[in-house]
Protein backbone atom coordinates (compact mmCIF):
# COMPACT_ATOMS: atom_id res chain seq x y z
CA UNK A 1 0.00 0.00 0.00
CA UNK A 2 0.63 3.80 -0.97
CA UNK A 3 -0.37 6.82 0.22
CA UNK A 4 -0.69 9.67 -2.55
CA UNK A 5 2.38 11.81 -1.26
CA UNK A 6 4.55 8.39 -2.11
CA UNK A 7 3.14 8.19 -5.58
CA UNK A 8 3.78 11.84 -5.89
CA UNK A 9 6.94 12.15 -5.31
CA UNK A 10 7.83 8.72 -7.25
CA UNK A 11 6.47 10.15 -10.35
CA UNK A 12 8.05 13.95 -9.82
CA UNK A 13 4.54 15.49 -9.73
CA UNK A 14 2.74 17.09 -7.11
CA UNK A 15 -0.37 15.79 -5.24
CA UNK A 16 -2.89 17.23 -7.02
CA UNK A 17 -1.64 15.87 -10.00
CA UNK A 18 -1.86 12.52 -8.68
CA UNK A 19 -5.83 13.04 -7.52
CA UNK A 20 -6.47 14.31 -11.61
CA UNK A 21 -5.08 11.00 -12.36
CA UNK A 22 -6.79 9.10 -9.83
CA UNK A 23 -10.38 10.83 -11.26
CA UNK A 24 -9.70 10.24 -14.93
CA UNK A 25 -9.09 6.29 -14.43
CA UNK A 26 -12.05 3.96 -15.41
CA UNK A 27 -14.15 2.96 -12.04
CA UNK A 28 -12.80 -0.45 -11.55
CA UNK A 29 -8.85 0.69 -11.47
CA UNK A 30 -9.61 3.86 -9.02
CA UNK A 31 -8.56 3.09 -5.55
CA UNK A 32 -11.53 2.60 -2.62
CA UNK A 33 -12.05 5.44 -0.43
CA UNK A 34 -12.27 4.84 3.37
CA UNK A 35 -13.25 7.50 5.94
CA UNK A 36 -12.62 10.50 3.24
CA UNK A 37 -9.33 8.84 2.32
CA UNK A 38 -7.86 6.88 -0.56
CA UNK A 39 -6.40 3.13 0.12
CA UNK A 40 -4.09 2.61 -3.00
CA UNK A 41 -3.03 -0.79 -3.34
CA UNK A 42 -0.23 -2.20 -5.25
CA UNK A 43 -2.47 -3.05 -8.72
CA UNK A 44 -3.68 1.04 -8.41
CA UNK A 45 -0.55 2.31 -7.73
CA UNK A 46 0.33 0.56 -11.01
CA UNK A 47 -2.24 1.80 -12.95
CA UNK A 48 -1.95 4.98 -12.04
CA UNK A 49 1.97 4.83 -13.23
CA UNK A 50 0.91 3.47 -16.52
CA UNK A 51 -1.54 6.15 -16.76
CA UNK A 52 1.03 8.09 -15.93
CA UNK A 53 3.03 7.60 -18.29
CA UNK A 54 0.76 7.17 -21.03
CA UNK A 55 0.24 10.46 -20.71
CA UNK A 56 3.42 11.46 -20.24
CA UNK A 57 4.35 10.35 -23.62
CA UNK A 58 1.27 11.70 -25.16
CA UNK A 59 2.52 15.29 -23.69
CA UNK A 60 5.40 14.48 -24.80
CA UNK A 61 4.91 14.05 -28.15
CA UNK A 62 2.15 16.92 -28.32
CA UNK A 63 5.52 19.05 -27.19
CA UNK A 64 7.70 17.54 -29.85
CA UNK A 65 4.93 18.45 -32.37
CA UNK A 66 4.53 21.98 -30.95
CA UNK A 67 8.30 22.03 -30.84
CA UNK A 68 8.77 21.12 -34.99
CA UNK A 69 6.11 23.46 -35.28
CA UNK A 70 7.60 25.93 -33.58
CA UNK A 71 10.54 24.75 -35.50
CA UNK A 72 9.39 25.53 -38.70
CA UNK A 73 7.80 28.40 -37.86
CA UNK A 74 11.36 30.17 -36.40
CA UNK A 75 12.63 28.53 -39.86
CA UNK A 76 10.04 30.14 -42.22
CA UNK A 77 10.33 33.95 -40.11
CA UNK A 78 13.61 33.21 -40.78
CA UNK A 79 13.58 32.96 -43.95
CA UNK A 80 10.31 36.15 -44.69
CA UNK A 81 13.20 38.36 -42.82
CA UNK A 82 15.69 37.14 -45.29
CA UNK A 83 13.66 37.44 -47.94
CA UNK A 84 12.53 40.92 -46.99
CA UNK A 85 16.23 42.09 -46.76
CA UNK A 86 16.91 40.75 -49.88
CA UNK A 87 13.99 42.90 -51.53
CA UNK A 88 15.17 45.91 -49.93
CA UNK A 89 18.55 45.54 -51.25
CA UNK A 90 16.95 44.68 -54.69
CA UNK A 91 14.83 48.23 -54.00
CA UNK A 92 17.67 50.13 -53.31
CA UNK A 93 19.92 48.89 -56.45
CA UNK A 94 17.33 49.59 -58.84
CA UNK A 95 16.82 53.10 -57.00
CA UNK A 96 20.59 53.70 -58.02
CA UNK A 97 20.00 52.04 -61.31
CA UNK A 98 17.39 54.34 -61.99
CA UNK A 99 19.64 57.67 -60.83
CA UNK A 100 22.45 56.18 -62.76
CA UNK A 101 20.19 56.06 -66.10
CA UNK A 102 18.86 59.65 -65.26
CA UNK A 103 21.93 61.24 -65.36
CA UNK A 104 23.58 58.98 -68.11
CA UNK A 105 20.13 60.36 -70.25
CA UNK A 106 20.93 64.44 -69.01
CA UNK A 107 24.41 63.51 -70.01
CA UNK A 108 23.80 62.43 -73.30
CA UNK A 109 21.13 65.16 -74.17
CA UNK A 110 23.84 68.30 -73.09
CA UNK A 111 26.09 66.43 -75.41
CA UNK A 112 23.64 66.14 -77.77
CA UNK A 113 23.00 70.20 -77.27
CA UNK A 114 26.53 71.08 -77.44
CA UNK A 115 26.70 69.22 -80.81
CA UNK A 116 23.75 71.20 -82.20
CA UNK A 117 24.69 74.28 -80.94
CA UNK A 118 28.15 73.34 -82.87
CA UNK A 119 26.79 72.83 -85.85
CA UNK A 120 24.66 75.47 -85.80
CA UNK A 121 27.54 77.37 -85.21
CA UNK A 122 29.57 75.69 -88.04
CA UNK A 123 26.54 76.53 -90.44
CA UNK A 124 26.32 80.29 -89.70
CA UNK A 125 30.20 80.40 -89.94
CA UNK A 126 30.23 78.74 -93.40
CA UNK A 127 27.31 80.44 -94.47
CA UNK A 128 28.94 83.37 -93.57
CA UNK A 129 31.85 82.58 -95.23
CA UNK A 130 30.17 81.70 -98.54
CA UNK A 131 28.48 85.47 -98.07
CA UNK A 132 31.79 87.02 -97.93
CA UNK A 133 32.78 84.56 -100.74
CA UNK A 134 29.96 85.62 -102.91
CA UNK A 135 30.42 89.15 -101.89
CA UNK A 136 34.22 89.36 -103.01
CA UNK A 137 33.37 87.30 -106.60
CA UNK A 138 30.28 90.06 -106.56
CA UNK A 139 33.35 92.85 -106.07
CA UNK A 140 36.00 90.86 -108.41
CA UNK A 141 33.00 90.86 -110.92
CA UNK A 142 32.50 93.93 -110.28
CA UNK A 143 36.28 95.15 -110.85
CA UNK A 144 36.73 92.82 -113.95
CA UNK A 145 33.37 94.18 -115.53
CA UNK A 146 34.93 97.66 -114.65
CA UNK A 147 38.03 96.79 -115.50
CA UNK A 148 37.35 95.34 -119.07
CA UNK A 149 35.37 98.20 -119.57
CA UNK A 150 38.49 100.48 -118.90
CA UNK A 151 40.43 98.28 -121.59
CA UNK A 152 37.72 98.45 -123.92
CA UNK A 153 37.69 102.18 -123.47
CA UNK A 154 41.72 101.98 -124.33
CA UNK A 155 41.24 99.42 -126.51
CA UNK A 156 38.74 102.12 -128.58
CA UNK A 157 41.06 104.38 -127.78
CA UNK A 158 43.96 102.58 -129.90
CA UNK A 159 41.26 101.89 -132.43
CA UNK A 160 40.53 105.64 -133.15
CA UNK A 161 44.22 106.66 -132.68
CA UNK A 162 44.43 104.13 -135.44
CA UNK A 163 41.92 105.19 -137.30
CA UNK A 164 43.48 109.23 -137.16
CA UNK A 165 46.76 107.72 -137.77
CA UNK A 166 45.62 106.10 -140.55
CA UNK A 167 43.70 108.97 -142.13
CA UNK A 168 46.25 110.77 -141.75
CA UNK A 169 48.99 108.76 -143.09
CA UNK A 170 47.42 108.13 -145.69
CA UNK A 171 47.63 111.96 -147.12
Amino acid sequence: MATINEIAKELNVSRVRVYQIVAKLPEDLQPNKVNGHYRIEDKNVKSIKEYFTKSSLKLKQDNNGENEYKIANKALENEVQTLKEQLTNKDEHIKDLTQLLDQSQRLQLDVQNKLNKLENKEIKSSESTFKSDKNEDNINTNQESESPSMDTREANNEKRSNFWSQLFRGK
